[in-house]
C-alpha cells in the first residue's frame, strides 16, 4: 500500500474519535457574559484585559494585588454546565500566565463537580490545576504519598476518596519549573485515571486513580481564581474549555474501516 493511501486510512479511522465541545471561552467577547460572580468583591474582582493576553485581543485577570490590605479572598468566576456523564473522557483546558514566581502564590483553576449542579451547593469532587503555596505530595502510586513541600513546581489538588493528605496537593514533579510565561494545561479525565500535561508534557510519574465518591470525578462547573489572598501576585486565564471524547460505536468503526480497504482495493485495480 503507498504510503498516501495509508496515511489516508489511518487518519480516517483516528477520524472517528472526536472532541465535543461541553464549554469553551477565550474572552473575546471582551466582557464575562459567559460566566458568574462568586460574590467576594473584596480586595479584588476579575477583569477582562487586552495585554497580556495569549491568543486574539482579550484575557481574563484574576487579581492578587490585595489593594484593600486585608486578608479578604479575592473573587472568582465561575462556569456551569450540564454534568458530563461519569462513563466519558473529558478534557479541562486553559492556559495560566502568574504575574509572579513567588512562593506565596495560591493561582489556579478548578473543574468542579456539585450533586445539585449549583456552584456553592454540596461539592463531590473538584480538580484544581496551578501554583499553590502550601504542602504538598508526590504521588508514588494511587495509594501512597510522600509529603513534598516544593513551590517552584506547578501543583494540581484532587478531592474525593484516597487524596485526603495535605488537603489532596500533590506537585507536578515532572514538569518544568513555575515560569512568568504563558502555560497551557490539560486535565484529561478518563475511566482509567486522571492525568495532567504541563505545556503539552506529562507532569507525573503515576496515574492520579478517578475517584470513587458520589459522581465519579463528573465535571459541571469550571472557577476561575482560588477565591484566597494571593501575596499580591495576579493570574492571568486565557482559551478555556472542557471537551468529552466522542468515539463511534463499535459498527460505526466496522463500516469505516470497510470503506477504508475499499479505497485501498480501487486503488491496487487502478494500478
Amino acid at each position: 500500500m503507498n504510503r498516501v493511501i495509508l496515511s489516508a486510512a489511518v487518519m480516517a479511522l483516528v477520524a472517528g474519535a472526536q472532541a465535543n465541545i461541553v464549554f469553551s471561552d477565550g474572552f473575546e467577547s471582551g466582557d464575562f457574559s459567559n460566566w458568574t460572580g462568586d460574590g467576594n468583591t473584596e480586595p479584588e474582582v476579575p477583569t477582562i484585559v487586552t495585554d497580556p493576553v495569549y491568543a486574539g485581543t482579550y484575557a481574563a485577570a484574576v487579581g492578587g494585588t490585595n489593594t484593600g490590605g486585608t486578608a479578604s479572598a479575592i473573587g472568582r468566576k465561575y462556569k456551569t454546565f450540564a454534568p458530563i456523564a461519569t462513563t466519558e473522557t473529558f478534557t479541562f483546558s486553559f492556559y495560566l500566565k502568574l504575574g509572579a514566581t513567588a512562593a506565596g502564590n495560591r493561582q489556579w483553576a478548578e473543574i468542579r463537580s456539585y450533586t445539585n449542579n449549583t456552584f456553592g451547593g454540596t461539592l463531590d469532587q473538584l480538580i484544581a490545576v496551578g501554583a499553590y503555596n502550601g504542602a504538598t505530595n508526590v504521588l508514588n502510586a494511587d495509594t501512597t504519598v510522600g509529603a513534598l513541600s516544593n513551590t517552584s513546581k506547578w501543583q494540581v489538588r484532587l478531592t474525593g476518596s484516597g487524596y485526603a493528605a495535605n488537603a489532596g496537593w500533590f506537585v507536578l514533579d515532572q514538569a518544568a519549573n513555575r515560569t512568568t510565561d504563558w502555560t497551557q494545561f490539560d486535565v484529561v479525565v478518563a475511566p482509567t485515571g486522571v492525568e495532567f500535561f504541563v505545556n503539552g508534557t506529562k507532569g507525573h510519574n503515576s496515574t492520579f486513580a478517578r475517584g470513587t465518591s458520589t459522581n465519579n470525578w463528573t465535571a459541571d462547573t469550571v472557577v476561575l481564581g482560588s477565591g484566597l489572598t494571593s501575596a499580591g501576585n495576579s493570574g492571568f486565564y486565557d482559551s478555556v474549555s472542557v471537551t468529552t471524547s466522542v468515539v463511534p460505536e463499535p459498527a460505526s468503526m466496522v463500516a469505516l474501516g470497510i470503506g477504508v480497504l475499499a479505497m485501498v482495493r480501487r486503488r491496487r485495480s487502478a494500478k
